[in-house]
């Protein structure tokens, strides 16, 4: 009933205002596409500065995982937590969006109820992690959705083709799991990611906008 009042506006200049007394050097704000909050937030200073996409499978079986000849994908167990927290910062380091996670914070969320240990997902080359998957389940119980939460590979194993298993052992646990869509979010200008995600029978049905600010601290 306040749509279109002067609150919206006000609302993000408290944002803003709470970024600053932080440190904060960037708000970020997602809103899905069309959103009335657009224009909103361009009025106070905000730019769209990516547009991801919405992913969703829907399927009857995943092919199974089979990584290259010398890697083996193994699951989270206790005391990875210092694994997870490099291979993500090395995956992720430099990516927009992205703020280095620390061993305590992965540990955190590790232990959240909705991360159960093994619906996370290693790529390991003998004692080094190439890359992960990081894997959800929401919902009802008896009817849940899978989410594909994180998934990423390491610099120095790119390109060989190491995507690919790695998603699949997450897709082929949530199916498992009694899923009958997953879903997943992706940066609309991550080309490689994109085709990764169509060829094992991923669509797009939606989009969501993220905006940005640069807050000063000075």
């Amino acid at each position: 009933s306040y749509r279109g009042s002067q609150i919206e506006g006000e609302m993000v200049r408290q944002g803003l205002a709470r970024a600053q007394e932080l440190g904060a050097r960037v708000l970020h704000i997602c809103t899905p596409q069309k959103s009335f909050l657009a224009g909103v937030l361009e009025k106070e200073g905000l730019s769209l500065t990516r547009c991801y996409w919405m992913m969703h499978w829907e399927g009857k079986g995943v092919p199974s995982p089979q990584p290259p000849p010398g890697f083996a994908i193994t699951t989270f167990r206790e005391g990875d937590a210092e694994r997870l927290t490099q291979v993500q910062n090395d995956a992720f380091e430099g990516s927009w969006g992205f703020c280095i996670n620390t061993v305590e914070q992965i540990e955190y969320r590790t232990r959240l109820s909705i991360n159960h240990l093994e619906r996370i997902f290693f790529l390991n080359q003998n004692d080094k992690s190439a890359g992960y998957c990081w894997t959800h389940l929401i919902g009802d119980p008896k009817s849940p959705v899978g989410i594909i939460g994180m998934i990423g590979v390491t610099p120095a194993y790119r390109g060989q083709s190491l995507s690919r298993p790695i998603l699949l052992a997450g897709m082929e646990y949530l199916y498992s799991a009694g899923v009958k869509y997953i879903k997943l979010d992706v940066d609309g200008k991550n080309a490689a990611a994109i085709g990764l995600y169509r060829s094992v029978g991923f669509e797009k049905v939606a989009e969501d906008h993220w905006f940005e600010a640069r807050v000063s601290t000075g």
